[in-house]
């Protein structure tokens, strides 16, 4: 017999903080015939729930196919079609006995509903524009809503993109550099633009000093983004009580577009 290691997930110690909830266990196993396991594929037939391409029609027997959000919609379709899983045996790594654990995290991540989430990258030159992040940040949390804020300057450019995944809202803080974004933040943006996140609202702060184009330039950025964009609060300068008051507005439309659409 040959001494196997399988993961094991503590359905009761699996309650959002994974601390503990997985162990490695051995158990002893029939050493692999690959004889055996072909006549049973044979006498047992297909188990599993083949996958296509949306656009022609190929199965997963005849070329690799990739998972996809394409324009914004997820294609797959939620589905098990009927059938009990028991296992889930990815082509590396541990296998799950626990398929809970996997399916309800890949049906959030398809689903088509974000959570009541913004996220607000930026990068500020000489404290203007952060200023404005700030006062943000606090505006909306007083409604509610939860905000990633991430300052570019020091960002894992990674962790941003895992956060875009289930955000409802994405804020860009963008100081002025000749009439455009500062070049960072165009980045942000065009990564926003490359994963197909569900977000359904945007929106864009900063400060300039004579002159910006920042709107214009970003919202040509992220053409693939499905989003309604919401007033853009920009300053010459620093912030003062007017620019205040219309981050304030922002947060409000922000809260009130999440609460209407159900987010939470």
């Amino acid at each position: 017999m040959a001494i196997r290691q399988i993961v094991h997930i503590d359905e009761e110690l699996c309650n959002g903080c994974p601390t503990g909830a997985l162990t490695i266990e051995e158990r002893e196993a029939p050493a692999f015939d690959e004889e055996r396991a072909e006549a049973l594929m044979h006498e047992r037939g297909r188990v599993y729930i083949t996958q296509r391409c949306f656009r022609c029609e190929t199965g997963e027997d005849q070329t690799p196919l990739v998972p996809i959000r394409y324009q914004g919609q997820s294609l797959w379709d939620g589905g098990e079609q009927g059938r009990t899983i028991n296992l889930i045996a990815p082509s590396h790594g541990p296998m799950y006995d626990w398929p809970p654990f996997i399916l309800d995290a890949y049906r959030a991540w398809v689903s088509e509903k974000p959570r009541n989430v913004v996220v607000l990258p930026y990068i500020s030159m000489h404290g203007s524009t952060r200023g404005m992040v700030e006062y943000l940040v606090g505006a909306l949390a007083e409604r509610g809503v939860t905000v990633y804020q991430f300052d570019l300057a020091v960002t894992d450019i990674g962790k941003l993109a895992i956060t875009l995944v289930d955000a409802a809202t994405l804020v860009i803080g963008a100081p002025t550099v000749n009439v455009g974004p500062y070049p960072v933040v165009a980045y942000a943006a065009y990564l926003a633009n490359a994963l197909w996140p569900k977000l359904k609202f945007a929106s864009i702060i900063g400060s300039y000093g004579w002159n910006s184009k920042v709107v214009e330039r970003i919202a040509a950025l992220i053409p693939d983004l499905k989003v309604e964009l919401l007033e853009p609060v920009l300053c010459k300068g620093r912030p003062g009580e007017a620019e205040f008051t219309a981050l304030d507005r922002l947060a409000d439309s922000i809260a009130a577009r999440h609460k209407e659409q159900g987010f939470d």
